[in-house]
């Protein structure tokens, strides 16, 4: 019974978005015709809609910044100035807010020689252990097989789940954030 109504309030509360984003386009169209202005601007009207559809784009597509946090949750340390994102990708949040991203850095060999003590030091264990998921095969299928040479997790109370998989180029990183 609690899933029907869970369901039925984020109908409700779509609805009502959409409601809020024609309503506000609407009185802005009314506005310019209203107001004698150039026909042009009655364009103006479609910017609710432009700026919902960026919301709605970067929930399913985020942006560097948003792995750059994930690297800086994962690894306690701010995402290196010579690091590069050389794949990304992440599921959507559900409506807990739980989501899983993953990703392949690249970052300078000094860094690369110093972050597996660092890892240590935060309570992350080295061990081949590696949760499984769609978005680690999805790298697997698009970089072909990775050559990890130690893997280190750390599974935080409250359900999320760190990995930092090293590669054996000694540059390359695998960055996996999981939350139940």
């Amino acid at each position: 019974m609690d899933s029907i109504v869970f369901t039925l309030l984020i109908f409700g509360a779509l609805i009502l978005l959409l409601l809020v984003i024609v309503g506000t386009s609407y009185f802005i169209y009314r506005f310019i015709k209203k107001g004698n202005f150039d026909k042009r601007l009655r364009t103006l009207a479609l910017i609710p809609f432009i700026i919902f559809g960026y919301f709605v784009y970067d929930a399913f597509y985020p942006s560097d910044s948003f792995y750059k946090q994930d690297f800086s949750e994962v690894t306690g340390l701010k995402f290196p100035e010579n690091g590069n994102i050389k794949y990304k990708t992440a599921t959507f949040p559900d409506h807990f807010g739980d989501y899983t991203s993953i990703m392949v850095v690249d970052i300078d060999t000094t860094s690369f020689n110093q972050l597996p003590g660092h890892l240590i030091s935060r309570g992350f264990s080295e061990d081949s252990l590696q949760m499984d998921s769609d978005e680690f095969k999805d790298i697997e299928e698009r970089l072909g097989r990775l050559d990890v040479e130690r893997r280190f997790s750390f599974e935080e109370g409250g359900g999320v789940y760190y990995y930092v998989g090293f590669m054996a180029d000694k540059h390359s990183l695998i960055i996996q954030r999981t939350s139940w």
